[in-house]
């Protein structure tokens, strides 16, 4: 996801951030997930090194109107014609729908799929809300869920990982927003589980 910013000034040499990216690279042969938030040059410079130093099979950016700029997926798109290896992009939208289950076992069906025949991905909220839900990351020992807080976010997080609960306590609101996106590609391929417990 990008989000333009403006910088005023000027301090002669110094490079300006002219965009911002909340990037989440999941690694699904080790099941490591990578969250991070930066500002990036006008040249997007740190975009590149992401891009050389992952080297990534399937690149996941926002659709529509206020989705992935046309520099963004010009970028991507010189990125795909130089690697090694395929690299499919796709555009998950700002509203989707949520993949039906056919599951047999009503417990595990209901599991599978969000309360919601409708996605909003990219929404922090509904991904934080999508994480208690399915309890990844359980608390303690008891089996109890906690429902998201949107007062207070940072509640039921103390057994998530690190780098998830300092993104949601320092307001990465970009990082999660790509993370929204990525919980809904995973759910979507029924490797959720496999990857984030």
């Amino acid at each position: 996801k990008i989000e333009n910013t403006t910088a005023d000034g000027d301090d002669g040499d110094e490079i300006k951030p002219v965009c911002e990216y909340g990037v989440v690279v999941v690694d699904a042969v080790r099941g490591a997930v990578t969250l991070g938030q930066f500002a990036d040059d006008v040249l997007r410079s740190r975009m590149l090194t992401l891009l050389t130093n992952f080297a990534p099979s399937e690149i996941l950016v926002e659709g529509g109107t206020d989705g992935a700029s046309g520099t963004l997926m010009s970028l991507l798109k010189s990125a795909a014609s130089t690697s090694p290896t395929p690299i499919v992009v796709e555009r998950i939208n700002q509203q989707e729908a949520a993949p039906k289950s056919d599951a047999l076992n009503r417990d595990v069906r209901r599991d599978l799929e969000r309360p919601s025949p409708t996605v909003r991905p990219w929404d922090v909220d509904e991904a934080l809300a999508e994480l208690h839900r399915k309890n990844y990351y359980p608390r303690a020992s008891r089996k109890e869920t906690v429902k998201y807080d949107t007062e207070d976010p940072s509640k039921g997080t103390a057994r998530w990982p690190d780098v998830l609960r300092s993104c949601v306590e320092g307001g990465a609101s970009l990082a999660l927003s790509a993370f929204g996106a990525a919980l809904f590609y995973l759910q979507r391929g029924l490797i959720d589980d496999d990857i984030l417990t």
